[in-house]
């Protein structure tokens, strides 16, 4: 699970406990003029592309870490039905971050309303 605050003009992705040795990484910092959206991710994507580099693979029950592929992608998700999916824009390293929240839809209205 991650929390998610806005300072400065950037998203901070903090990572929450044993995540961080799942995900092996404990933050992530993206300047708001990189985030194209945010949204729920209603069985949008369910299984992670490309090869995991570095990170943690117990599907159904656990992808978290850093998927390399056409699109390169972060994840960090357990609890399906609270996950949400970013997505950016420009050169920045993930083209998208599929992350569990504690409240999804608000978490979602804080990154669209901060981006706009």
């Amino acid at each position: 699970m991650v929390k998610i605050s806005i300072l400065d003009n950037y998203l901070l992705i903090s990572i929450q406990g044993w995540h961080k040795v799942w995900a092996l990484k404990s933050s992530i910092k993206i300047p708001l003029k990189n985030i194209e959206n945010a949204k729920l991710n209603l069985g949008i994507k369910k299984y992670p592309t490309g090869l995991r580099i570095p990170g943690t693979n117990i599907y159904p029950f656990l992808v978290a870490g850093t998927y390399r592929g056409m699109k390169n992608e972060f994840w960090d998700v357990r609890h399906w039905n609270n996950s949400i999916i970013i997505e950016t824009k420009g050169n920045y390293k993930y083209k998208q971050l599929i992350l569990e929240v504690d409240n999804p839809q608000e978490t979602v209205n804080l990154i669209n309303t901060s981006i706009l």
